[in-house]
């Protein structure tokens, strides 16, 4: 993580650890990260993200969240929820097995229901 500067999600965990290949048999994702809550090299953040403890409560990640709120902050015309979907993925990184329609209310945006679109007033 230090390397690459970001923090990694539950779901990397495993990716992660084959990429550096330490050639050990691991429990799993969501046990590594209750140990990791324990070591205090680590911060588990918002959303299941881990960081480092020297970045302080940041994981150098977007939540899903977060980067709604982005999206929306620089939207300059109404995007349709496939559009926002793709677009959450490109600064999270992470796929989404669900729409972020309840984040988009929840943040103001209003919807567009003859054109299909989201927009922000």
């Amino acid at each position: 993580m230090k390397s690459e500067q970001r923090g990694i999600h539950v779901t990397e965990v495993e990716d992660f650890l084959d990429k550096i290949n330490l050639g050990l048999e691991l429990p799993e994702s969501y046990t590594l990260l209750s140990l990791a809550q324990r070591d205090e090299r680590f911060y588990l953040g918002r959303s299941m993200f881990l960081g480092l403890v020297e970045w302080g409560e940041d994981t150098r990640r977007y939540t899903n969240a977060q980067a709604v709120r982005k999206i929306l902050d620089e939207m300059t015309k109404p995007m349709s929820i496939m559009e926002i979907n793709a677009k959450v993925h490109s600064l999270t990184g992470i796929d989404t097995a669900t729409t972020v329609t309840g984040i988009l209310i929840n943040e103001g945006a209003k919807y567009y229901k003859e054109q299909r679109l989201w927009f922000k007033e």
